[in-house]
């Protein structure tokens, strides 16, 4: 009897430290499990805070690494994929924002975001499932319906659009954003009376926002340079922190014939932001529209000194102007190095590159890339590469 009772007591011991171990590895688990939460915390932390400077190395190294420490957390996807988009690496934005959906598969606002995204590279199929996606989860995700009024726009359901802005302005009339997205979306299609009107509805709701630039950009190409003047010295009232008002007021008098003007304009913008490659873009992206190919030759390898890693409009400008002067060698450099850095970005790059290796006979090569490029933009703005592929087949 003394023996079974010591084998007890003897097994109740045993039972007790297998308890007290599971319970300190627990305990560690979980102090190890915090501190790398509030580790990758810290970089999330970090990484907004560069974003405020436009670091977007600095930014992108922050998130992946509080990324790396705590992979199941949607919103530093989310964050990251929102950094890319700024940038317009949308096929990084696109990848990043997947995670956050999968991670977090009923929040609509996630959902929502990764339609704009499709939306913007003009992906609409995903687009329209990722924003009724996003109405499912919320009925009153109302930018969502915004969304679905910019797809029937661009497809010309009018109805349909006007439809989704009722639905929109239904749920809150008082969101600025309504009016300004259908104001964009009327500029993008060139009818600008209709933008004009979207944009002076925004502004009434709020007549001191970001929107006064989109709304100076309509008036310019209207050619109502006084209006559009009188709209960009308002905002600029309010924030001198930024180069985009005084690049506007740069091509407003560049277009008026005020070429010492408009040059003081973007020199402006430029001591705003010097880091900033957008800046140096969007003034060579403008001398390129205008057919000044030597000065937006210049403002495009300055954007690349900026930023050569991940940014790939000035390769893909530089090589369509070098396409356009016959120097097919410096075009087919830069263009091999803007698919390298951004394969999926844009589907002009292909096009251009594929319109030399035909002229010099390689139709195998340019049949490749053509496929490519239908494969990126499968869509009715990708004309180009169906008729060029027709050609050569």
């Amino acid at each position: 009897m003394r023996i079974k009772n010591k084998h007890n007591f003897v097994q109740r011991i045993i039972f007790v430290i297998i308890v007290i171990l599971i319970i300190v590895f627990l305990t560690k688990y979980q102090l190890f499990r915090t501190n790398k939460s509030d580790q990758a915390n810290q970089f999330y932390k970090m990484g907004r805070e560069y974003s405020r400077n436009n670091d977007i190395y600095e930014v992108i190294e922050m998130y992946e690494k509080a990324i790396e420490l705590d992979p199941d957390n949607p919103d530093y996807y989310a964050k990251l994929g929102d950094v890319y988009l700024k940038d317009h690496a949308y096929n990084k934005a696109i990848e990043f924002y997947k995670y956050a959906v999968d991670l977090d598969s009923n929040n609509s606002e996630f959902a929502g975001n990764l339609g704009w995204i499709y939306f913007e590279w003009n992906m609409f199929d995903f687009a329209e499932e990722m924003f009724n996606r996003s109405l499912e989860l919320n009925q009153n995700n109302y930018l969502s319906y915004v969304g679905l009024g910019m797809i029937s726009l661009r497809i010309n359901n009018s109805l349909k659009a006007k439809e989704m802005l009722q639905k929109a302005i239904g749920i809150n009339p008082d969101d600025e954003r309504i009016y300004a997205d259908y104001g964009r979306e009327y500029h993008m299609l060139e009818d600008y009376d209709q933008s004009i009107i979207m944009f002076k509805k925004a502004l009434e709701i709020n007549p001191k926002t970001v929107h006064m630039l989109s709304y100076a950009r309509v008036l310019i190409k209207s050619q109502k340079y006084n209006e559009a003047q009188n709209v960009i010295e308002q905002y600029l009232e309010q924030s001198h922190e930024e180069y985009k008002p005084y690049f506007l007021l740069g091509v407003l008098y560049h277009q008026q014939g005020e070429n010492t003007k408009a040059n003081q304009m973007f020199n402006k913008a430029i001591n705003v932001n010097p880091d900033d490659h957008w800046v140096y873009n969007r003034i060579g992206g403008y001398y390129d529209e205008i057919d000044e190919y030597e000065k937006a030759k210049e403002f495009y390898k300055k954007s690349l000194e900026k930023n050569s890693k991940t940014n790939t409009c000035p390769y893909e400008g530089l090589g369509a102007i070098y396409y356009e002067q016959g120097d097919y060698d410096t075009a087919k450099k830069y263009l091999n190095k803007g698919i390298e850095i951004g394969p999926d970005a844009e589907f002009r790059k292909y096009n251009t590159l594929a319109k030399i290796y035909i002229s010099e006979g390689k139709i195998k090569e340019a049949r490749q890339l053509l496929e490519k490029s239908i494969e990126n933009y499968p869509h009715e703005h990708n004309l180009e590469a169906r008729d060029l592929l027709a050609n050569i087949t």
